[in-house]
């Protein structure tokens, strides 16, 4: 269940003070928990698109480690040196209307893209009609700090 704030798209499992698990936005720099894909329907609301601020709401959350997924970069952009490094998120608010996550892949944050610790690692430029390197493009990655695959107890 998510339980405060508004949750978009990249997830961490947080227990509260009882030791249950709530699932809600990742800072930069936080280990990944999972990608929200979807919510259990509202039935009072059938077109909501997203949890509402302080409202409990079913997340349907994929914790695989080594499920690939697209992000796009921010205003930077990437180029093909870039492919193989990793990178932090650039945590951005979703759309109320469409429902879409306002994260990026921050190509210029601190740290910079690197071969160091980061949250993602990029694969490749996706293969979508139109898509190029250079700002906005959209990059297939692999969640590189993943709470389940991580050597170190937490």
């Amino acid at each position: 269940m998510l339980r405060k704030g508004r949750a978009w798209t990249i997830a961490a499992l947080v227990p509260d003070a009882n030791g249950v698990h709530a699932v809600l936005q990742v800072a930069a720099g936080d280990a990944i928990y999972g990608v929200i894909v979807g919510f259990e329907p509202d039935n009072s609301n059938l077109s909501l698109l997203h949890r509402t601020a302080s409202t409990l709401r079913t997340a349907l959350v994929c914790v695989d480690p080594t499920v690939v997924y697209q992000v796009a970069t921010n205003a930077t952009g990437i180029a093909k040196e870039d492919i193989g490094l990793n990178g932090d998120i650039e945590v951005g608010s979703g759309s109320t209307v469409t429902g879409l996550s306002g994260m990026e892949l921050d190509v210029d944050g601190t740290p910079a893209l690197g071969t160091g610790t980061a949250q993602l690692r990029i694969l490749g430029l996706s293969q979508i009609t139109g898509n190029e390197l250079g700002a906005y493009a959209v990059v297939d990655v692999l969640i590189n700090e993943h709470e389940l695959v991580i050597a170190t107890g937490v």
